[in-house]
């Protein structure tokens, strides 16, 4: 059996992005939201950008303990995709904020104790 890794992850990013993208797009025009929150489990790009593109705000909700090792929230600036990062990511405290290095706006809403 040969299989081509690189050809199999960019068809599952593919669907990824674009089908969800397509798919949630209708939903959107269907319903008129206004906000979308999630949490961030890597799967929702296309969603992310479907609602950006549609005028939702999109507000991610920190759903774990995080750190610089983190690499969903370490993107270097120059090659990070606005289209699918969120407008604001709702944090447990101040204590977690700094973690976050993309451009999106950090809201603390929570106990900040990390421990």
């Amino acid at each position: 059996l040969k299989l081509d890794i690189i050809k199999l992850a960019k068809k599952v990013y593919a669907y990824k992005i674009c089908y969800r993208e397509h798919r949630f797009k209708k939903l959107f025009n269907k319903f008129k939201k206004k906000i979308l929150f999630y949490y961030s489990d890597d799967s929702f790009q296309g969603v992310v950008k479907a609602a950006k593109e549609l005028g939702v705000t999109v507000i991610e909700l920190q759903h774990s303990l995080i750190s610089e090792l983190d690499i969903r929230y370490q993107i270097p600036s120059d090659i990070i995709n606005c289209e699918t990062t969120p407008d604001y990511i709702f944090t447990y405290g101040d204590f977690w904020n700094p973690i976050y290095c993309i451009p999106s706006k950090t809201i603390s809403i929570g106990f900040s104790y990390p421990g």
